[in-house]
């Protein structure tokens, strides 16, 4: 069985509980996702929490696609995926 998380925002303002995140990678969690509402933004959670880790794949439970084009959207994830050694899921 594998555990995962999620973290977002409900506001425009980002929140993180990094040491949540962190003892969740500690005690074997799988993934951990980020979500985004008007006013922040998914996958610059992600990168803050890939830069942070070392296990846990990190991924994205929602990005609004209308804020983004799909070719920036794959390309976005090509980057955050070889920045982090395959960490993002």
């Amino acid at each position: 069985m594998k555990l995962g998380m999620t973290t977002g925002s409900g506001n425009r303002h980002v929140t993180l509980d990094m040491e949540m995140i962190l003892e969740a990678e500690r005690l074997g969690y799988d993934i951990v996702r980020t979500s985004e509402s008007y006013g922040s933004d998914a996958v610059s959670t992600a990168a803050f929490i890939l830069a942070q880790t070392t296990k846990i794949h990190v991924g994205t439970g929602i990005m609004q696609f209308g804020a983004r084009t799909p070719a920036m959207t794959a390309m976005t994830a090509i980057s955050l995926d070889h920045l982090s050694g395959g960490g993002s899921g």
